[in-house]
């Protein structure tokens, strides 16, 4: 009546690993870097040249971009944005059409700088310097326009487009 016995305690006492694998564990890191959505206001000043009076020469208006549109971006401080913007056409179709003048384009050439006047180029990064719990920085816009000697008249019309991304 032994035997039993002994076949019991054999089977306590073999180590684990003889009938399958150990249990072994790691762990990976895990993270969620959550941050505050990045924004686009128009702020003051415009992109207005005025009543430009032709001469029959060729004419270079411009605005200072301090002097024209500035916009207000906001985000996550420390982070760099990128700037995006295009060169735009003016056209006078609408008042040509009103008044039957000669359908004209005029190209409006930017210039975008930052708050201490350097020069920000299409797809550049600027920084977001702290205000307050969020990032900011201001972006002043203005450019010129070139008008042909023999340019047709009327107002004329367009959109400047800008845009940031993280």
């Amino acid at each position: 009546m032994q035997k039993p016995f002994l076949f019991i305690l054999f089977l306590l006492i073999i180590p684990c690993n003889i009938f399958g694998q150990k249990l072994t564990t790691t762990s990976g890191g895990i993270t969620a870097n959550l941050i505050y959505p990045i924004s686009l206001k128009s702020g003051a000043g415009n992109l207005d040249f005025g009543e430009i009076i032709l001469t029959g020469l060729p004419i270079i208006e411009k605005i200072k971009p301090k002097a024209g549109k500035e916009f207000i971006i906001q985000g996550q401080k420390g982070r760099s944005v990128t700037v995006y913007y295009k060169n735009v056409s003016l056209f006078n179709y609408e008042w040509a059409s009103k008044f039957g003048g000669k359908f004209g384009r005029l190209k409006f050439f930017p210039k975008v700088v930052n708050y201490n006047n350097k020069m920000i180029r299409n797809g550049e990064s600027i920084f977001l310097k702290a205000n307050g719990s969020i990032g900011e920085a201001k972006i002043y816009v203005g450019g010129k326009i070139k008008i042909r000697a023999n340019q047709p008249i009327g107002v004329y019309r367009g959109s400047f487009v800008i845009s940031v991304a993280y």
